[in-house]
């Protein structure tokens, strides 16, 4: 669970508090994927849409848009996946009894309609290789 409180406008902030590395380090996530399974799974990644008072949807930052971009230790940040509220590949070949560490930035609406406060739901889902 990340909460942000009060947000900017145009601004972009991190879970972990700061910009990660390029590539991500271990040290740049604040959550970490467990596969405690006999066999090598797939995740995929989705949010959604954000709630409370006047909605905000995901896409590219606009009034009442915001972007959550996901990325993972070692992987370039600029290479993230960009959420939609749709299952998105995120990291492949986790093998059994393995972990990697995780993250996100969240970039602000340009403009809002309202000051409510907002909730979104990432969902990270295992399956089988």
């Amino acid at each position: 669970e990340k909460a942000f409180g009060v947000v900017s406008l145009s601004s972009t902030y991190y879970a972990k508090g700061t910009a990660p590395s390029n590539p991500v380090g271990d040290g740049d996530c604040t959550f970490t994927i467990t596969n405690d399974g006999d066999a090598t799974i797939n995740i995929t990644i989705k949010a959604t849409n954000f709630s409370g008072g006047v909605g905000w949807t995901l896409g590219a930052p606009a009034e009442n848009v915001a972007r959550i971009t996901a990325y993972y230790s070692g992987q370039n940040p600029a290479s993230g996946v960009v959420l939609t509220t749709s299952d998105q590949p995120f990291y492949s070949g986790l093998t059994s009894t393995s972990t990697i560490k995780w993250d996100f930035k969240f970039e602000t609406p340009t403009s809002v309609t309202d000051g409510v406060q907002k909730t979104s739901t990432i969902t990270l889902t295992a399956a089988a290789a």
